[in-house]
Formats: C-alpha cells, structure tokens, sequence
C-alpha cells in the first residue's frame, strides 16, 4: 500500500503558513501579555464502543484496553464523572478562574447531574464529539462523520440551551473532511490543532473557523499519563510555560484538564497550587475560550 502524501498547507488549504515573528504584536485586554483558558474535557469511556469504532492505541489511562467487560478502565474513567469532576469545578470556582467545558454526547445524555453543575457556564460549552471511544479518523466515512458532529451538537443544544459554536474532537481525533464539515453545521471554533501559540483563521469551502489551540503538551493526561510526568512536575512544565509566553508576549494558551486524573485527590494539591501560582503572575488574561476567539477576531480584523 503506497503511503499518503503529505498535507502540506498548500495541499489541504485551510490556512497559509505565518510564522509568529511575521505577525503584528498582539495585546490582550488591559494590555496582558498572555491569553489562558482553562477547559474540562467531560467524556464517556464505553465499556463495549460500537462496532467500527476507533481509539488510538495509546490512549491514555494506564490500562489499554481489555476485552469485555473491561471494568478496569471502564472504572478509573467513570471516577471522573461520579467524583472527578465535581472537584475540579470547586477548584476553579474557588480560585475564580473562568471554565470552558468540553462536553460529548454521551455525558450530556447520561449525566445530568453534571449537565446541571455546568449550567453557569453554558455558553462557553464546547463540544467534544460523541465519546472518547469514538475518535475521528480517517476510518469514518464523510456523511458518518457529519451525522455524528450534528447529533452532538443538537443534543448539547438541548442540554444547555444553545448550540455549540466550538468544536474539540475526542482525543484531538479528526479527518481531511472535518474543518469543513464543522463549518458546514454552523461551527465557528476549533480546537484540535496545536501548531500554534495564538489563535488563526482556516479556510474551508463551506466557511471560516478559527483555530484556538489547545497545548496538548501541557494536557494533563499526555503530559502525565503518556510522558510520565509527576503531578509536581507537570505543574511546575505548566508555569514554566506561562511565564515565558507572558514574556515573549502577545500568546495564548489553553490548559486541557480530565476529571479522571486532575480529579484524582492526590493530583488535586498540585493543581490548586498551580492555579495559585498562576493567578499570581503579572500580565495574565483568565478568560474562557469564546472570550480569546472573539477578541482575537476584534484584535485582528481583516
């Protein structure tokens, strides 16, 4: 089988290639250097996934997976939405620090006891595909595909009152069709491509998104459960970040956390010594994601 070729900006078209020393400086509200959204991944790990569906082989938990049932990383996935995720919300209610919520389908069907915990911020709710046992790749076909992301979004539309406009793909999952296809069923925010330090606008033939990207190297679950960080060590990589951003200026950055491991009582210490630290540094813009996209767009119009 010959290999496919290689998507270069000119080939798949979404966007031309800037480096960010060719940008004009950025400034953020009130003249912060540095942009940080916090986001919640609220996901459903499937005991028995429908048939066809894909996970990536290094799917984080610790486990892999096992044959039916696979209680063991059923389990440690499910301790995210019975506990998890009700101690990350109190943190960050706690600590004042604004939440983007990364819902998927299933949860929103499932849990409505964190449907309604979430309801304050409803309109900053992202939505996070069907479940995490159901990643996007190539593997599915187009009109699957479009199916899946306008059931996730009517059933978050019901949940929350309002359609999403911002899409993360389950593990980071997506297609050669997705941009298009989001666009397509009205989204106008992705946040799956982290190639980047600010936001950016994509190209698609059914419309314009802007890709907010997400630090997958500062995602709790890579950093910790795929490069083996520490609790300790992942917060102190994360503040590390932040402070050279804040110092090269005119950045963003948004820190994915999961509830079944940042919620985990022995993780929680270092991440509430973390959102401390953070608060603490001069130049920082706590905002949600719509929050850096829409002044991202007022900074930057065309």
């Amino acid at each position: 089988m010959s290999a496919l070729p290689d998507p270069t900006p000119a080939e798949h078209g979404l966007y031309g290639r800037t480096g960010i020393a060719e940008r004009p400086p950025l400034a953020w509200p009130g003249g912060a250097r540095l942009a940080l959204a916090v986001m919640v991944s609220v996901e459903t790990y499937e005991m028995a996934p429908p048939e066809g569906s894909f996970q990536p082989a290094n799917m984080p938990g610790g486990f892999g997976r096992g044959p039916w049932p696979d209680l063991r990383s059923w389990s440690q996935r499910e301790y995210g939405s019975r506990v998890g995720v009700f101690r990350l919300l109190d943190l960050l209610a706690r600590h004042g620090i604004p939440l983007t919520p990364a819902v998927d389908r299933l949860s929103a069907e499932r849990c409505p006891e964190i449907i309604e915990a979430l309801q304050p911020w409803r309109q900053a709710v992202v939505a996070h595909g069907d479940a995490v046992t159901r990643t996007v790749s190539h593997r599915m076909a187009r009109d699957d595909e479009a199916a899946m992301i306008e059931g996730c979004a009517a059933t978050l539309e019901v949940a929350f009152g309002q359609r999403p406009v911002a899409w993360h793909g389950a593990e980071y999952g997506a297609s050669a069709n997705t941009p298009a296809l989001l666009a397509a069923a009205g989204f106008t925010r992705l946040l799956d491509w982290p190639n980047d330090e600010q936001p950016y606008r994509m190209a698609t033939p059914a419309g314009e998104l802007l890709s907010v990207p997400v630090a997958i190297d500062h995602d709790d679950a890579y950093a910790q459960s795929q490069r083996g960080l520490t609790p300790a060590r992942w917060a102190a990589a994360v503040l590390a970040a932040v402070q050279r951003m804040a110092a090269e200026g005119g950045r963003s950055l948004v820190l994915n956390l999961h509830p079944w491991l940042s919620g985990q009582p022995h993780r929680i210490s270092h991440l509430d010594g973390l959102l401390r630290a953070l608060k603490q540094q001069d130049g920082i813009w706590l905002a949600d994601v719509s929050g850096i996209a829409s002044w991202w767009l007022q900074a930057s119009a065309p």
